[in-house]
């Protein structure tokens, strides 16, 4: 045998072994992704989800200023004292508190459907892969 010819088989056999090699290291992470892909889904990115709606539902409701506003209940508006401005007044801040009030239910269950949601697709989804 010539030596061109025993080395092209041993870079034959070195490539082959090497891409053996890659392709086991290519399965074997493959394998541990789908592993480790519902225990990082129920762990840290559960948590992260939990972490982000509890900052936007505390955000809504500092941005709403829900502290301020009862305080504003019996003040008179355009500094009219007169009893049919006070009753006026009253009505127009009780109106923006229950709509305040509702932009904050709709965020916080817009939150909660997110998390329930974040819960329930990682089986859904296997459940309709499977089926």
């Amino acid at each position: 045998m010539l030596y061109s010819q025993v080395l092209k088989k041993s870079l034959y056999f070195d490539c082959m072994i090497l891409f053996l090699k890659q392709a086991e290291l290519i399965i074997t992470d493959i394998i541990l992704e789908i592993i480790n892909f519902p225990l990082w889904w129920y762990g840290v990115g559960l948590k992260r989800v939990i972490s982000v709606a509890i900052t936007t539902i505390k955000q809504v409701w500092v941005n709403l200023d829900f502290y301020n506003l009862p305080h504003n209940l019996s003040t008179p508006m355009f500094g009219r004292y007169g009893l049919i401005n006070r009753i006026f007044s009253t009505m127009v801040v009780l109106l923006i508190l229950i709509g305040r009030l509702g932009r904050f239910v709709v965020t916080a269950l817009g939150c909660f459907i997110i998390l329930f949601l974040w819960l329930g697709l990682w089986p859904i989804s296997l459940l309709i892969i499977v089926w």
